[in-house]
């Protein structure tokens, strides 16, 4: 390597220093004066040499803009809007060459350039360019895009944001059309109202609303010649004053900047001449259902004129029936101006229990002629429906807890049921009680309904029958129900009385399984699961404590772990509780501990002496072997170098790249370089292995020095 001093070249077209300047000749040994000045002269040189390359440089070119995002303004679809001038500056020192300006985004159909002054424009620094962009949106809402200026500056490409939003109004009319009523012909309606609406992004403009003919009117107008902002609404009324008989179609014109002007409001009226019109208050007159001795009941008719004429009742009929009458009081003959009504009364009869029907014929002048009236009515007597008809509670288990079964009592007639009691007829059984009755003393009118409550108690297995008995009020009437139980209890079968978790060495664990299962025909309820005896024994899973009840064939497992403090033989007992026959049962659990492998790591050699070498030489790789002397699996941890000089020794991988552990005598390489660097003398380090075998990680010392290098001799040229 020379020892030359680096000369630092000046950067091209940097003023005051030459890039061809020669490095000044060695002076030759002596003290001549020639000599002396040539070497000062290279001094000299090599001085302003290096003012020059420490000078601060110049930085490089930058493109910025004035705004971090352009936003545009508003502009509606279809419209050109204004170009909008966009400023492109060089921030950095040097000079900024702009190779191309161009719009790149997913909106570039709504954006165009309308004029580039910066394309292929070279920029001082700080001096800037613009260009023109114009926004001309076919779709409504936001647009965006990016201006991308391509340059020779370290920033580029240099994208800038461009955002506009697309606008437009939008005219809303509700209702789109008006239907006046009909009217008579030389009268006026009332006044309809029409709201219009901005429901559009930009300002709507509406021109003067107008409609045609001399039969629609417009009035309190609101709207036109009027400008609406968005969501901004206006109102109009419109009135039909026709002057004949007639169906009438115009339709209100407005106009209005928005798409699809102008916009026509569909106006609708007829006008009639006077005509009389009978109207009935039913089409059909129903009496319903009643109790066949309940009497009479009436009801009436109302007639109604709702014509535009005179209207008169001609006569009243009814076909022939003994369930119903009438009574025309004074509709029959009568004459009803517009508006006008009358009643006839109607009376339901029946004293017999039955469906009945009847018509009443109503005759007038008007136009459509005769109107009959369709009259039905029933009389029934109450009935009491009991479901079920039977109640069987099935399979009860033996816990002492009451079972409970509904029975639903509905009066399924149309009179009112009256209820005196409801009893139990045992029948040899005391296990059924009433223990919740809502329908003695109660009268259920028809459709409604009531329930009674039946308990099912038992202490002893067994089939169980009685019946209840429900009386109405009414009579001697007397309903039964059939009640049926058995109550039995669940059975728990183990699937081991012993359970042998096996062999375990001192410190790890063992686990063993053991399933409970209802053999019974009723649910089996876990009371509780414990283990006696050692403190090494544990329930590690419970299945059976989130299942408090097992149906039939139903099961659950509960897992035993053995966690051994000291070797030999360990037992316990597993007791369980529960509901079912016997209500305990008990499983012996053993396990058999044994003493653990033990691991020992033995390192060859223990120290590497690697002698003298130059600084940045490589020595040769000295190999350290890693033996397990030991019965147990060895863990192998970091294997890296430490000590005060950890960066002038590396590790060159051999067989114990990759390994984590090894078995009882197995074995495995690590290589070690040494290379020093500067400064020269003794270095020290150490190989640290991290392993399972103890806390403490094995070492390796390591040394080596680095050797002085002799400075060279200087010469003088010939």
């Amino acid at each position: 390597m020379s020892n030359e001093p680096l000369i630092d070249l000046p950067l091209p077209g940097e003023p005051g220093r030459s890039q061809n300047t020669p490095p000044a000749p060695a002076a030759p040994k002596g003290p001549p004066p020639k000599a002396r000045r040539g070497l000062w002269v290279a001094v000299l040189v090599a001085a302003a040499a290096a003012a020059g390359y420490f000078a601060p440089k110049p930085g490089p070119p930058v493109v910025t803009s004035d705004l971090n995002v352009v936003d545009v303004p508003e502009q509606r679809i279809g419209e050109p809007g204004p170009e909008w001038p966009i400023e492109i500056r060089n921030g950095g020192q040097r000079p900024l060459e702009i190779l191309s300006v161009t719009l790149d985004g997913g909106h570039a159909e709504a954006f165009s350039l309308s004029a580039d002054g910066c394309t292929q424009a070279r920029l001082e620094a700080q001096q800037g360019c613009r260009a023109l962009v114009l926004f001309e949106p076919e779709a409504l809402g936001p647009h965006e895009i990016d201006l991308v200026v391509a340059s020779n500056a370290p920033n580029s490409p240099f994208r800038l944001p461009i955002r506009g939003q697309a606008v437009q109004p939008e005219l809303v009319a509700t209702p789109t059309s008006l239907d006046f009523p009909a009217l008579l012909a030389g009268e006026a309606s009332e006044r309809r109202q029409i709201r219009l609406r901005n429901s559009g992004t930009s300002a709507l403009s509406l021109g003067k609303l107008f409609v045609p003919g001399n039969e629609f009117f417009k009035r309190d107008d609101g709207c036109s010649q009027s400008e609406l902002p968005p969501g901004a609404e206006c109102e109009l009324t419109i009135e039909f004053a026709p002057k004949k008989a007639g169906t009438r179609r115009q339709a209100l014109s407005v106009p209005s900047d928005a798409p699809g002007a102008p916009h026509d409001i569909s106006l609708v009226g007829e006008a009639t001449s006077p005509v009389p019109t009978l109207v009935v208050s039913e089409e059909a007159l129903d009496f319903g259902t009643r109790r066949a001795d309940a009497g009479t009941q009436t009801d009436r008719l109302t007639l109604r004129n709702a014509g535009t004429g005179t209207l008169r009742i001609t006569s009243i009929q009814m076909s022939d029936s003994n369930a119903f009458a009438f009574e025309p009081g004074q509709c029959e003959g009568a004459r009803l101006a517009q508006n006008d009504e009358c009643h006839v009364g109607i009376s339901f009869l029946a004293s017999e229990e039955g469906s009945f029907s009847a018509r009443v014929r109503l005759s007038s002048n008007a136009s459509h002629g005769a109107i009959d009236v369709d009259l039905t009515g029933a009389t029934v007597l109450p009935r009491l429906v009991v479901a079920p008809t039977s109640l069987d509670f099935g399979l009860v288990a033996v816990t002492g807890d009451r079972a409970l079964g509904s029975l639903r009592i509905h009066n399924d007639g149309t009179a009112p049921l009256g209820i005196r009691r409801a009893d139990i007829i045992a029948g040899g059984s005391s296990a059924f009680e009433v223990a919740n009755d809502r329908c003695s003393r109660v009268v259920l009118e028809p459709g409604e309904e009531c329930r009674i409550e039946i308990g099912f108690r038992t202490t002893e297995e067994g089939l169980h029958q009685a019946r209840l008995a429900i009386r109405e009020r009414e009579g001697d009437a007397v309903t039964s129900v059939s009640l049926r139980g058995e109550s039995v209890r669940g059975r728990l079968e183990l699937s081991a009385r012993a359970l042998d978790l096996g062999d375990v060495e001192v410190g790890e664990s063992v686990r063993g399984r053991l399933t409970l299962t209802n053999a019974g025909r009723t649910a089996l309820a876990i009371r509780e699961v414990r283990l006696d005896g050692s403190r090494d024994f544990r329930i590690s899973v419970d299945g059976c404590r989130t299942m408090r009840a097992l149906a039939p064939d139903a099961f659950c497992t509960v897992v035993l772990e053995h966690a051994p403090a000291a070797a030999g033989i360990a037992q316990t007992s597993l007791s369980i509780r529960h509901d079912g026959r016997d209500g305990t049962a008990s499983v012996r659990v053993s396990s058999r501990a044994t003493l653990p492998a033990v691991a020992r790591i033995e390192i060859n050699p223990g120290a590497i002496e690697f002698g003298t070498a130059d600084p940045g030489a490589r020595s040769e790789i000295h190999t350290v072997t890693i033996l397990n002397d030991g019965d147990g699996r060895l863990q192998l941890g970091a294997i890296q170098i430490g000590g005060p000089w950890p960066n002038d020794f590396q590790i060159v991988p051999a067989t114990c790249a990759g390994l984590d552990h090894l078995a009882p005598g197995g074995s495995c390489t690590v290589g070690i370089r040494f290379t020093p660097n500067e400064p020269a003398g003794p270095r020290s380090g150490e190989l640290v292995v991290t392993h399972g075998a103890s806390n403490e990680p094995a070492t390796v010392g390591l040394s080596g020095e680095a050797r002085i290098v002799p400075a060279a001799e200087e010469t003088t040229p010939p």
